[in-house]
């Protein structure tokens, strides 16, 4: 699992080709491991909710981890077979969200 998190990131600027549903739910579970524990190290130096609702290495590792997000989310839908402008479901509350969910759950066609 770790060594698809590294290969999200080696390739974080390519949006073509394929991500198995393996590598993408890979990505998202260290990511959101990773996001806790930074989210408790904030919390625990004093500095959460100094930059906005929490703390600033959580921050950063946002913000440094929204384009291989998005990057291995366009390719896990084009193996789903779908377009990479089912990503703008995440604009849509709750709805586009479950749909976005499903269609990455989805089986490779």
């Amino acid at each position: 699992m770790l060594v698809n998190f590294v290969k999200c990131y080696k390739n974080y600027a390519t949006f073509s080709g394929r991500a198995k549903r393996k590598e993408f739910w890979g990505f998202v579970l260290i990511l959101i491991i990773a996001s806790a524990a930074l989210s408790l190290a904030d919390a625990s130096l004093g500095w959460a909710g100094q930059v906005g609702p929490v703390g600033p290495l959580a921050s950063l590792f946002a913000l440094v981890s929204i384009i291989p997000l998005l990057a291995v989310g366009v390719r896990r839908l084009h193996d789903a077979g779908r377009s990479a402008f089912y990503m703008l479901l995440v604009i849509v509350p709750v709805i586009g969200w479950i749909l976005l969910f499903i269609v990455m759950i989805a089986k490779s066609k």
